[in-house]
């Protein structure tokens, strides 16, 4: 797995989850939860990339404030 970004838990404002990428089954993973997160397949890790920019980096509010670990 490799890992892409942190993002803020649901109601919190200090407490981050790893979203991570399996290039075998092609899915997001997040180190809050024990099963893939519910996403569109993701062939590369470009692709899952761009799903964390669209989901989590276009929040002009900062909710979710993701962090990128892979991502430039």
């Amino acid at each position: 797995m490799t890992d892409i970004c942190t993002i803020l838990l649901n109601n919190s404002d200090t407490e981050r989850h790893t979203i991570s990428y399996n290039g075998i089954d092609h899915k997001l993973y997040s180190s809050a939860i024990d099963q893939p997160l519910d996403t569109p397949p993701l062939n590369t890790i470009l692709d899952a990339e761009d799903f964390c920019h669209t989901t989590w980096g276009i929040d002009p509010s900062g909710v979710w404030d993701l962090q990128w670990i892979e991502r430039n």
